[in-house]
């Protein structure tokens, strides 16, 4: 009677087993793994003497359970291991590219539409052109010349055929370039709001994006009039807030801008108001923008710093100086690279070839013989000089990368901060980790990691585009199709109001 009972049982599996087969295809991230997995539980059936009959469960939660009249005994599951994705969707088109905001942009023979994060068509591809959503508004084009609003819906806030330009929505209000006007080449520019109202249209040569809540305008009138153009802010309503004065004038930043007069060769500094805070007399022939407080001025062929008096704190000794960024700055000297603290102190020292920006509280450095390694803020070599390239930290790894030196193939891997190498160098093409996962190239297929280096989706697709909050698209070879797969949270590091 016994053999006869596994026999029974062994009969059960094949047929419970070829049900989670069916499922396993379809839902699985890997269909040979699930082939292995079967056949170890049917050994264990076999070899058992149990009178049990596990019970197997499909990826649909729906089951099968084999009865025995033998055994009053309840049958058990058998333990299922986590999927690392879910598939949402198949979908046809040339390509697909992040709009932010939930949303995805499509493209099919050179037209534009858009789709939600199930893959429903929200805008069928017949678009010229269409941008990122910011505040749930996206600029789109009919005909890939004048520009208009949508929102989410795919509505048209704003006709597509209405504007030539339409800038970054910056406190509920754009600046949008109108046209050419009928006289001259002055060029019309007007302010809309984020619900498509336009303010009276303008007529300037030039005006910038907005900086601080103010917008850089040039007046064409007094081009033609005194052959000059001369520059002053407004306001993201179109109000005159600094009367159209200077030669030049930068962004704003910290509450000044760098302005520049006609007949001095000086940029100076002027706050909201256009009150001269740093005379350009007092200037410097180069300025950029204030950052932490100081400014990189230039005088001569030598850089330095300066305060918000005009006051040289860090006196002109530099070929190259950059903005301040959490203390520091990076600067060059006698033709090597490092990084200064605000009281002009060395504090990474000025014998590199290229340094990078800190990132995570490490930069990668790269030594005359073409070596990388990473630095702390003190200078100090925390990762071993090692490497042929390297990348700034995110997610707290960053990308590597070893070169053959005769056949200059490039392997990239990533190294944490402590400089173990949680993926080995061994891959042709990474990208840097997005909310805690990679996307790696191996022999031309892409696929996904996680950032301990476990695999997420096998490198085996033609393309891999991370969309958005664990949302990724893989384009298959044989169909060219693309799936939209759900990345398990568990692989996931996304900000507390992210949404999957």
């Amino acid at each position: 009677m016994k053999k006869f009972r596994i026999l029974a049982v062994f009969l059960s599996c094949i047929f419970i087993l070829s049900a989670c087969t069916k499922d396993t295809v379809n839902n699985s991230t890997d269909s040979e793994r699930s082939v292995e997995d079967q056949q170890e539980v049917l050994e264990d059936l076999v070899d058992s003497e149990a009178d049990e009959i596990p019970q197997s469960k499909s990826s649909n939660s729906s089951s099968i359970t084999s009865e025995d009249s033998e055994s009053d005994e309840n049958p058990t599951e058998l333990p299922q291991k986590p999927q690392n994705y879910t598939k949402i969707a198949t979908i046809d088109y040339t390509f697909i590219f992040n709009l932010s905001e939930d949303m995805i942009g499509v493209n099919l023979d050179s037209r534009y539409g858009m789709i939600d994060r199930t893959g429903k068509e929200i805008i069928a591809p017949r678009l010229g052109g269409i941008g990122q959503f910011n505040n749930g508004l996206a600029r789109a084009s009919a005909d890939g010349v004048k520009w208009g609003l949508i929102n989410k819906e795919g509505e048209a806030i704003v006709p597509l055929t209405t504007y030539q330009h339409i800038g970054e929505f910056v406190d509920g209000s754009a600046v949008v370039e109108i046209g050419r006007a009928e006289s001259g080449g002055m060029t019309k520019y007007t302010f809309i709001s984020e619900d498509g109202i336009a303010s009276p249209e303008r007529s300037y040569f030039d005006v910038t994006k907005p900086q601080e809540g103010l917008v850089a305008y040039s007046d064409y009138n007094f081009l033609l009039t005194y052959g000059r153009e001369y520059w002053g802010f407004m306001d993201t309503k179109g109000n005159v807030v600094i009367e159209n004065k200077y030669r030049d004038v930068g962004n704003f930043s910290e509450g000044l801008a760098a302005m520049r007069v006609y007949g001095i060769n000086k940029w100076g500094f002027i706050d909201k108001t256009g009150k001269e805070v740093i005379p350009a007399l007092q200037g410097s022939p180069y300025v950029g923008e204030f950052s932490e407080g100081l400014v990189v001025f230039e005088d001569g062929n030598t850089r330095g710093f300066m305060d918000k008096n005009g006051e040289r704190v860090i006196q002109g000794q530099f070929q190259e100086a950059e903005d301040f960024h959490d203390g520091l700055a990076k600067v060059k000297q006698n033709g090597y690279y490092g990084y200064i603290d605000k009281t002009g102190n060395v504090v990474v020292p000025l014998e590199y070839l290229r340094v990078g920006d800190f990132s995570e509280g490490l930069a990668w450095v790269t030594t005359m013989e073409l070596e990388c390694g990473f630095v702390d803020k003190t200078g100090n070599n925390v990762i071993p000089i090692q490497y042929n390239d390297a990348r700034d930290f995110n997610n707290g790894i960053a990308a590597v990368a070893l070169m053959d030196m005769v056949e200059f193939d490039v392997e990239w891997g990533f190294v944490d901060k402590d400089g173990n190498e949680v993926i080995a160098p061994m891959y042709q093409e990474v990208r840097d980790s997005i909310d805690g996962i990679v996307q790696v190239n191996l022999d031309g297929y892409w696929g996904i990691l996680s950032k301990s280096g476990e695999e997420i989706i096998p490198p085996k697709y033609l393309a891999i585009e991370y969309l958005e909050d664990g949302l990724v698209a893989v384009r298959d070879e044989a169909t060219r199709a693309w799936d939209l797969l759900l990345l398990d949270s568990r692989y996931l590091e996304l900000d507390n109001d992210s949404e999957q």
